[in-house]
């Protein structure tokens, strides 16, 4: 079985991280990169979690118990 590999996107929520001069946001550009390298790592063949997603999943399995 492959590795997972987790892939945290960073900013997110409330805290955006920084802003640029043009009114770019950090998380932002982190999401745009993290959903690149997650579709990469599937066509290389690994498993990927995204942090948001497992943080999702987590609080669903804590409400159904």
């Amino acid at each position: 079985k492959p590795p997972i590999i987790i892939v945290d996107a960073g900013h997110g929520g409330f805290d955006g991280g920084a802003t640029a001069k043009d009114g770019t946001i950090e998380k932002d550009i982190n999401l745009k990169i993290a959903r690149y390298v997650s579709e990469y790592l599937i066509l290389l063949g690994f498993e990927k979690e995204n942090l948001s997603q497992m943080h999702l999943k987590m609080a669903k399995k804590k409400r159904n118990n």
